[in-house]
């Protein structure tokens, strides 16, 4: 009986993911580009205690390209978090498209701070999660 239930739970899950799958490929979505933004600054007091670190953070942006609700979604030490969410709520995206029609999408970027790269750089990489 459980095993009947596992299998059907599965199939289900399958299934679900299949139709997803050909919704998305139905449909031309393009990702949010950022096209206006500083880079986050190296905090001073974190790099005086030789704090490194990657703050991963996720947010929406909207139709317009504004970031909206910036939150940190991994145990980032407190000082480069703030230094991140201060820096990205000041950045502005060409907005997600869907078909050709601008849509919401939510993003999350690694944001690295790293005392060992070149001029104690910040690298925030974009990666797409889903566009609506």
């Amino acid at each position: 009986m459980t095993r009947n239930i596992i299998s059907l739970g599965l199939l289900a899950l399958l299934a679900t993911a299949a139709s997803t799958q050909a919704a998305e490929t139905a449909s031309k979505v393009e990702s949010p580009r950022k096209i206006v933004g500083e880079q986050p600054a190296y905090p001073i007091e974190a790099r005086l205690q030789g704090i490194e670190g990657t703050v991963m953070v996720e947010f929406l942006v909207d139709e317009q390209g504004k970031p909206f609700g910036p939150g940190v979604v991994n145990d980032a030490h407190p000082l480069l978090a703030a230094e991140a969410l201060k820096t990205i709520r000041n950045w502005q995206f060409e907005p997600a498209t869907r078909d050709g029609s601008a849509t919401y999408a939510v993003v999350r970027i690694p944001v690295v701070f790293s005392l060992t790269a070149p001029d104690h750089t910040v690298t925030p990489t974009d990666s797409l999660l889903a566009a609506k």
